[in-house]
């Protein structure tokens, strides 16, 4: 399957909201794997996620998979929190010779989504790299350098060179949310991150707009990545990228895709449900969290928005045969719906379900 770098980089801003500089990133190295011009002996692209939880980071990835590959799922997922362990990296690595399993060459990397054909490329994610030991981060320095991993037992290599190769992290969210929730002050590591190729890392690291340039986050990023990762292992990233946290607009946006979703479920159901734009604002508000990111804007649409429609749809129980219109507005400081009777116009019956301020097309999708 094939898409120019346009219609990836459109296809990818359709599922991933607030992140355009990361989309630009994946866009970047997925066109230069493909025409050729990377190192044949390394992956297509080896990038690393930063971020705190719950800005699109693992969300961006399965964009990619859904759009390159078969779906959002079609990829492979490895949680390093589960190799905490040293005696873990055996799961990675498999059994060394004269050990259970060494023959069978078990390993939990998923060798048909990792290799693949040239018109689609494999994509693995090791999601919270810095959970694992260090002696499984270490092993991992050889598929970002030479694009294949042999296993323990000698006899079986996994090929990662037409692969996309991603990492995530939160390290230095906690700090940086700190720093935020105190006002922005000057953080004690405001001077330049020590040690000899604090210049490199700096090159490497993609952020958003708003943060291009440095300051005291970057700071506490860079050294946050410093004070945990080799230097050797940071260096063999293509890039570094910086998920900005989510914002009051990107927030509004957000949740204008999460009625979009309830909307369609229910259309699905016999259910046209007519949702005011200020059921959108107000659950922006609600949810909007930066520590959480777009995980509290879910938890705020299920409690918010999910509790009265489950009500009112257990009390008129729709049928393909008895479809069921409902209001969703706001009544003070909640959100109210209600049923309404069929030959009754609806106020809002000429208007959208919802309205989305971006004009994007919002799409199922977990952040």
């Amino acid at each position: 399957m094939h898409f120019e770098a346009a219609v990836l980089r459109e296809r990818l801003r359709a599922r991933v909201i607030g992140q355009d500089h990361a989309v630009e990133a994946v866009v970047r190295a997925v066109t230069i794997g493909r025409s050729g011009l990377q190192d044949p002996d390394r992956p297509l692209a080896g990038l690393l996620f930063v971020g705190p939880t719950g800005v699109g980071k693992t969300q961006l990835v399965r964009a990619l998979a859904d759009v390159v590959r078969s779906g959002p799922e079609d990829f492979c997922r490895i949680d390093m929190s589960a190799l905490a362990q040293e005696h873990y990296a055996a799961s990675l690595a498999g059994a060394p010779p004269g050990y259970a399993g060494s023959k069978e060459g078990l390993t939990v990397l998923v060798r048909e989504l990792i290799e693949s054909d040239g018109d689609r490329p494999g994509i693995v994610l090791f999601d919270e790299i810095e959970k694992a030991h260090p002696t499984v981060v270490r092993t991992l320095l050889h598929v970002l350098d030479n694009g294949r991993f042999t296993l323990s037992n000698g006899t079986r290599t996994i090929d990662f060179r037409n692969c996309v190769v991603v990492m995530t992290s939160n390290l230095g969210a906690r700090t940086i949310a700190a720093h935020r929730r105190g006002g922005g002050r000057r953080w004690w590591s405001r001077r330049p991150v020590p040690g000899p190729g604090a210049s490199e890392l700096a090159s490497l690291l993609v952020h958003p707009p708003t943060r291009a340039g440095g300051g005291a986050e970057e700071d506490i990023l860079a050294a946050a990545l410093r004070d945990f990762f080799d230097p050797e292992f940071l260096n063999r990233f293509d890039e570094i990228v910086v998920f900005a946290g989510i914002d009051a607009r990107t927030a509004v946006e957000i949740a204008g895709r999460e009625v979009r979703v309830v909307v369609d479920r229910l259309r699905e159901r016999s259910v046209r449900a007519h949702v005011t734009h200020d059921v959108i604002e107000h659950l922006a508000s609600v949810g909007h969290d930066e520590m959480f990111g777009a995980r509290a804007l879910k938890r705020a649409v299920r409690r918010e928005l999910l509790t009265p429609l489950a009500e009112v749809l257990a009390a008129v129980r729709p049928r393909a045969d008895a479809p069921v219109t409902v209001a969703v507005r706001m009544n003070g400081t909640r959100i109210e719906c209600a049923a309404v009777h069929e030959g009754v116009h609806s106020p809002h019956d000429d208007a959208e379900p919802t309205a989305v301020p971006t004009g994007r097309p919002p799409t199922a999708s977990r952040a």
